[in-house]
């Protein structure tokens, strides 16, 4: 898995969606931007869910699934997510894993995990791209740490 960490006042930082047993994660708006940004480029996406952590699609490249995932991101996350308002700077996590299927069931990707991770790369940049060309989304940091 790699991350990027974004600052942008350009998306909703308030609770939305299932309040009980996603505890109302905030990060479809920029779910939704960032999978219409993949789109424009080409890249086969899923619709957006919610998850406990924030929101996240699947992404398929080249035979490949990449789970995109987008986290809100504070110190005290829950006292700031109702408190942050429209056109307030927040911080995102947006991560990329490559997703390694049951692959006796998929022959055609065994022992291909490096170039899933590869395509895990290729979607970072895709969305270090597009996010050079938002005014208002700026990049903070890159970590392939966790590789």
């Amino acid at each position: 898995m790699i991350s990027i960490t974004i600052e942008s006042s350009k998306f909703s930082t308030a609770p939305e969606g299932d309040l009980e047993r996603c505890n109302g994660q905030p990060g479809s708006q920029l779910a939704d931007w960032l999978q219409q940004g993949m789109i424009e480029r080409g890249y086969q996406c899923d619709e957006p869910m919610q998850e406990d952590y924030g929101w996240g699609y699947w992404t398929t490249v080249d035979g490949f699934t990449i789970w995109t995932a987008v986290s809100f991101i504070e110190e005290n996350q829950h006292a700031t997510m109702s408190r942050l308002g429209a056109g307030t700077q927040a911080t995102w996590s947006v991560s990329f894993a490559y997703e390694a299927p049951f692959i006796l069931f998929k022959p055609s990707l065994w022992f291909k995990k490096n170039v899933g991770l590869e395509k895990e790369e290729e979607l970072l940049e895709a969305a270090r791209k597009l996010i050079a060309s938002t005014r208002d989304v700026v990049l903070i940091e890159v970590d392939s740490s966790s590789r």
